[in-house]
């Protein structure tokens, strides 16, 4: 895959597009009064390197690349989706903007959608499961990955999420609330 940039003289802006996007093979000319693509780059940070050096606000097409922050993501394989879908998607954000009430970027949008399906589908999968089953896996997973399964554990116990299974647990273990000595004198 290569990269090329779109210089837009009137919105000061330069964006990062791959050379499969519909957009770059769809252009009417290598240069028009709006701007001018430039020259192909081998690999995306040349490509990202030459729109910064443009001294405009610079970004990455979000139909071929998805919205790429400079720092803290890395850009994904290629993700093909059909227009139909894209566009599905780009009405959607709509909705997602009125529940949330605020605006957000075409990769978040892109990002929740995603999460919202693994985890609906991962809760569809597991959901026939036994509870001995899970608790089996989880062990199994605390085995594996200690570290990772029981700071997980550690956090979600300290958040309160559980607040009601860890006093049950601490009776369990015959660790008892202080009894409050006003109660006895009622």
């Amino acid at each position: 895959m290569s990269f090329v940039v779109y210089i837009n003289y009137p919105t000061n802006k330069a964006t990062v597009h791959s050379t499969d996007c519909h957009i770059y093979r769809n252009r009417q000319a290598q240069q028009t009064k709006n701007g001018h693509w430039t020259d192909h780059f081998s690999c995306l940070e040349d490509a990202q390197t030459h729109a910064a050096n443009e001294g405009r606000q610079t970004n990455t097409c979000a139909f071929c690349l998805g919205e790429i922050a400079h720092e803290g993501n890395k850009l994904a394989p290629e993700m093909i989706i059909s227009e139909e879908t894209y566009t599905r998607v780009v009405e959607f954000k709509q909705v997602i903007e009125a529940v949330i009430e605020q605006e957000i970027s075409f990769g978040s949008c892109m990002e929740l959608i995603l999460g919202q399906g693994i985890d609906s589908m991962l809760a569809d999968l597991l959901a026939s499961l036994d509870s001995d089953v899970l608790l089996q896996s989880f062990q199994q997973l605390g085995s594996q990955y200690p570290a990772q399964v029981y700071r997980y554990v550690a956090e979600t116990l300290s958040q309160g999420t559980v607040v009601r299974a860890q006093e049950e647990m601490r009776q369990r273990l015959g660790f008892r609330q202080p009894e409050d000595p006003s109660d006895k004198a009622q």
